[in-house]
């Protein structure tokens, strides 16, 4: 904000970065009190049995990832995971919404110093997050997985001459950020990057971004319970394979299961459908330069 209030009058790009929403979760001493008695709605796909799901996924949610977690996990794990309670006062996903507010305090905070400055009308404001947090979902609590808690990121924006209040279902990616405000600039768009411009979806001119887009995990060695992975994303359909456990792969109707409870990866009338998917990540991998993990 001092910045902002004591800069000239040349164009500016300003980053803030926020590091707070990222394990492990300390809220703001001023939010430490708040929710006292919060009771964490419980996810839909929480008592997600795993069944027919590939068995490092039951192994990683009965033990966690680390080399220790699976040196001392059941092998192989059980074919269907047992229910368990939701735990509704869960402390560090309370914790987790405590550390929001503080980023809620900064981005108001900014977008009242642009207004107060003059800014507001002339500046384009993109609020854009990391990959999402599971927070219980398919009893998850980390993110890495390619599942839709886990892909979906917030992407906002919103100043000058874009529409005041429109959503879109269009696949758009946080490649598409730099062509996107490149030609907002008037600025041309390298032809080395990979995103697309975003303008004339923001600008209501059109409806569609891309049919698919891919999925890439790399291996971290701290957490090596979780294979890489690749995946290809459509409308409909999320296609996910292990290139390190070549068995295992998993595919998932998004109009029929939204909640991605069942794979359909072995279901014999889906084979069509798995390998026009299959082939659309071949395609994707060559045209962005991937190769497998």
């Amino acid at each position: 904000m001092q910045w902002l209030k004591g800069r000239g009058n040349e164009p500016f790009l300003l980053v803030l970065s926020h590091k707070a929403p990222h394990d492990p979760f300390l809220p703001a001493p001023r939010h430490r009190g708040v929710f006292p008695d919060a009771a964490l709605p419980e996810p839909a796909n929480f008592e997600d049995s795993f069944a027919a799901k590939p068995a490092w996924q039951r192994r990683y949610v009965l033990c966690g990832g680390t080399a220790a977690d699976v040196a001392g996990c059941p092998d192989p794990p059980p074919e269907v995971l047992p229910p368990w309670s939701w735990p509704a006062r869960e402390p560090s996903r309370l914790d987790y919404l405590r550390t929001l507010l503080a980023l809620d305090d900064s981005v108001g905070s900014m977008v009242s110093t642009l207004e107060t400055q003059g800014l507001a009308s002339s500046t384009y404001v993109v609020f854009i997050g990391d990959n999402g947090m599971f927070l219980g979902a398919h009893r998850l609590g980390d993110k890495r997985l390619m599942y839709e808690e886990s892909i979906r990121v917030p992407f906002v924006i919103g100043g000058g001459a874009l529409l005041a209040s429109r959503r879109t279902s269009a696949l758009v990616l946080n490649i598409d950020l730099a062509p996107t405000l490149l030609q907002l600039a008037g600025v041309a768009v390298p032809a080395s990057m990979q995103g697309r411009s975003l303008v004339g979806l923001l600008r209501g001119q059109a409806e569609r971004v891309r049919d698919s887009f891919l999925y890439e995990y790399f291996s971290d060695a701290l957490i090596p319970g979780v294979p890489a992975i690749l995946g290809v994303r459509t409308e409909r359909w999320a296609y996910v394979t292990y290139p390190r456990l070549p068995p295992d792969e998993e595919l998932y109707d998004l109009e029929a299961d939204p909640l991605e409870l069942t794979s359909l990866s072995a279901v014999a009338e889906r084979a069509p459908a798995k390998a026009e998917l299959r082939s659309e990540l071949g395609r994707l991998l060559a045209s962005t330069g991937g190769t497998p993990q």
